[in-house]
């Protein structure tokens, strides 16, 4: 079928020319989408040795990881951010793709170039496309506005019966979208992407991959000795917009989960993660009892059954590529270096499927995050059809 325009909420609308992309165009983005869907779920594992990842801020509501990928090119700046939603899976991907996601703060203009993977009524969370998307820049006189050309893919699937949910990106070339779009600087994109896992229903554990070099130059008023302060700032940034899905929690009373007292303006409650709100007196009073940042409700759901993770669980994702075959190569295996940075034909019958995969077990948060131990399964992603 004809691969046409795809709609989008993101931003405000801008039109680009785009000519019909020739089958094997059509095949190698399809591989290459698919390719990076997995890496994503592998290197979002804190143990899988394709990242070399440590705390970098250990908060609240959510722990933001800074990684070195030694494929990756000298200036990108690679972030993981690892939080928890009190709300169903199929709520979370609603508000994701929706006009009100969190991530799209920055979100200045978009365009739908390409839909290469439709969803259907059998698989609704699953799509493949090509988009630009144009991003405001926080600091106007300082830094230059961003945009990028996106390969996208999304899939839904199920491992050790939990509901998971992928959305990766990563940059790449259509002649219908040319490297200068007005002012904005082409950011490139190494692969970014979210991991959604459902423990349990109303979970959500969220796994936030950032991997991006902004590139251009600053202005004359900043030198290279804060090119990485912005850098960090920008990212951390971005990794906190994710908690910015509060009102993803059941809506509560006005008063205190804990005491009972209404809430004032001039004493705000406090919001945790599981959807209760205590009040700022409740909050201190817990925290310096417990010593933990969970509420009273979340200490005891935990205490109930819920066993911490143990690095003992950890396991490298494996891939098996024997059922993808490679047009002008010899062999079947794709490395992570050849698959996230570089692009390879396949056949029209390999692009409808994953091929059998090792999934590694949730990043290890801190103890306060109680993530249920199960050992790496085995699952298969797109169907031959």
């Amino acid at each position: 079928g004809q691969h046409g325009p795809l709609s989008s909420a993101w931003g405000r609308r801008r039109q680009f020319d785009c000519p019909p992309l020739a089958p094997d165009v059509i095949d190698r983005l399809k591989f290459t989408a698919i390719t990076n869907a997995k890496f994503i779920v592998d290197k979002t594992d804190l143990q899988s040795g394709l990242v070399r990842w440590s705390v970098h801020a250990d908060e609240t509501d959510v722990v933001i990881y800074k990684g070195i990928d030694p494929y990756a090119s000298p200036g990108s700046c690679l972030y993981m951010s690892v939080t928890r939603v009190a709300a169903p899976l199929d709520t979370v991907i609603a508000r994701l793709q929706g006009a009100r996601n969190p991530l799209a703060i920055d979100q200045l203009e978009s365009a739908p170039l390409y839909s290469l993977v439709e969803p259907t009524a059998e698989d609704p969370y699953d799509r493949i496309a090509v988009t630009w998307r144009g991003f405001r820049s926080p600091l106007a006189r300082l830094v230059a506005e961003r945009d990028c050309c996106l390969l996208e893919c999304q899939h839904a699937f199920l491992m050790d019966g939990r509901r998971v949910w992928v959305d990766a990106t990563k940059s790449t070339t259509v002649p219908a979208c040319p490297d200068a779009v007005d002012a904005f600087v082409r950011i490139m994109n190494y692969g970014t992407g979210l991991v959604c896992i459902e423990p349990e229903p109303g979970l959500v554990y969220i796994r936030h991959l950032v991997h991006l070099h902004f590139r251009g130059d600053l202005t004359p008023t900043v030198d290279d000795s804060h090119r990485a302060w912005l850098c960090d700032a920008h990212m951390m940034r971005r990794c906190r917009a994710l908690f910015l899905m509060s009102s993803l929690h059941p809506p509560r009373s006005r008063h205190c989960a804990v005491c009972l007292k209404m809430h004032r303006n001039d004493s705000p409650l406090v919001p945790c993660r599981c959807g209760q709100t205590l009040c700022h007196g409740c909050s201190l009073a817990w925290r310096a009892c417990a010593q933990l940042e969970d509420c009273p409700f979340c200490f005891v759901k935990s205490d109930e059954g819920v066993t911490p993770p143990t690095s003992s669980s950890s396991s490298r994702l494996d891939t098996d590529w024997s059922s993808i075959s490679i047009v002008h190569s010899s062999s079947s295996v794709v490395t992570s270096s050849d698959a996230m940075y570089s692009d390879t034909c396949v056949t029209n019958d390999a692009m409808s499927h994953y091929s059998d995969t090792v999934v590694a077990p949730l990043p290890l948060p801190p103890p306060r995050l109680h993530v249920p131990t199960t050992p790496p399964v085995r699952f298969g992603f797109w169907k031959t059809t």
